[in-house]
């Protein structure tokens, strides 16, 4: 078995991996009003989905070199799709050196004398088994003769078609195989099984090779074998980088790393993963996301209109007289710098008390002006998605409902405002304006 080592700081990645896989939850959590619980539960859901990746990959890459091992000795038996498995868990940078070290694996067998397993087989001994379709014309040809030399003699006499897909053996090779598996010999004659076992044939998968050759096989396995241990080593440790993606997310949920950030760290991670071998961490991403803008991770790249968005924003008064120029702008950041980071980040999805009721919605970080200024009011956007905006007949149907604090006289949701649930922060915000006016 391969035995990869862990390097140290690799080794408290997946320490942080087995916390939050192991994280207690209840079936509540992903849907709690609590910030923190739906944090947990998609670093859960995150972490169970690494692992998942990391299980199924290395338990071919902790095994691959023993199981080669193993049938180079005693063949593919009856899993010939085995070494395609395998090969296509290593890092795709390394499959196309797993493709060759395998297939040479394959040609020994086919050497020494292996074949596959099932086409060994007579109808009679297929039926012990429990396969189907080697009954009739086959069982009636002979019952103890193996099926591809039926099959040979079948297409022969023109009762039968060339098969698309079929192995087609001498009764030397098929002979050679069963004899090597322990399966009983063939009648040189008839072409019959019989009660013969070659025992020495049986025990020494070098049996049918000259001693020569015997010794250059045993060199060319073992080179092979220690090769690919060694990348499957190599590999093992390649996967385990998925494992620090987890670092990413938990950043994600506090506003540390931005969305074109954490596109570039998945790209450089799992750009080794086997197609085979997917891993699907977007709506983790998507929820993480979320929780950012909803505790205030992103408010200074926001505008306080689209703050006071959110169910439960707060500006402060300072910033509320400028309600369409983002935090960090109003505090000297250059527009050039905010405008990028919004140009990234695309847009946002948080639970709103725009209506009566709390729901999500998304909404686009619009574009920015010369001046710092929001071009216009967010645009409502799908929150599945954040990205799909309202269709005009969701608008027909929300109009009226909406109070979108500080709106614009061109928004759709600008006509039949209620003033009485006119933001209090808004009101206060005119107020502040109004006086400074008279003032100056």
């Amino acid at each position: 078995m391969t035995k990869a080592r862990v390097e140290p700081r690799m080794a408290a990645h997946l320490a942080k991996l087995d916390k939050y896989r192991q994280a207690q939850l209840s079936k509540d959590d992903q849907r709690s009003n609590e910030s923190s619980k739906r944090k947990l539960a998609a670093l859960h859901g995150a972490a169970s989905e690494i692992e998942r990746f990391l299980n199924s990959t290395g338990e071919y890459l902790r095994n691959v070199t023993s199981r080669t091992r193993r049938m180079l000795s005693e063949g593919l038996g009856g899993e010939p799709q085995y070494f395609g498995y395998a090969e296509d868990t290593f890092p795709i940078s390394l499959k196309p050196e797993a493709t060759r070290l395998l297939k040479k694996a394959m040609q020994i067998m086919d050497e020494k004398g292996f074949r596959f397993g099932p086409a060994l087989l007579t109808p009679r001994e297929h039926k012990e088994i429990g396969s189907s379709g080697y009954g009739g014309i086959f069982w009636d040809y002979d019952p103890d003769m193996p099926v591809p030399l039926i099959q040979t003699i079948l297409v022969a006499e023109g009762k039968k078609d060339v098969p698309d897909s079929a192995e087609v053996y001498t009764q030397d090779e098929i002979d050679r195989a069963r004899r090597l598996t322990g399966e009983t010999a063939l009648d040189p004659q008839t072409g019959r099984v019989t009660k013969l076992v070659d025992s020495e044939a049986a025990n020494d998968s070098y049996y049918f090779l000259s001693p020569q050759r015997r010794e250059e096989i045993m060199r060319e396995e073992e080179d092979l074998l220690t090769s690919l241990e060694q990348l499957a080593n190599t590999g093992f440790r390649r996967h385990h980088k998925v494992a620090t993606l987890l670092a990413d997310l938990e950043a994600v949920a506090e506003g540390q790393i931005t969305t074109p950030g954490l596109k570039r760290r998945f790209r450089s991670v799992l750009k080794e993963v086997p197609s085979r071998h997917p891993i699907s961490l977007e709506g983790y991403v998507r929820d993480l996301r979320k929780i950012a803008f909803e505790t205030g991770k992103w408010d200074l790249i926001l505008t306080p209109q689209e703050v006071l968005l959110r169910a439960g924003g707060r500006v402060d008064l300072l910033y509320l007289t400028r309600p369409y120029t983002p935090l960090a702008i109003q505090d000297g950041t250059p527009i050039a710098d905010i405008a990028k980071i919004r140009k990234g980040e695309r847009s946002m999805v948080v639970n709103t008390d725009l209506m009566d009721y709390e729901m999500p919605f998304g909404f686009r970080l619009e574009r920015l002006d010369a001046k710092g200024n929001t071009v216009r009011s967010p645009t409502f956007l799908n929150h599945n998605d954040g990205v799909t905006p309202l269709t005009d007949r969701i608008k027909e149907f929300y109009a009226g409902q909406v109070n979108v604090p500080f709106a614009r006289p061109e928004d759709w949701h600008y006509e039949g405002r209620d003033d009485k649930k006119t933001h209090p922060l808004e009101k206060l915000a005119q107020s502040i304006l109004n006086y400074t006016l008279r003032v100056s």
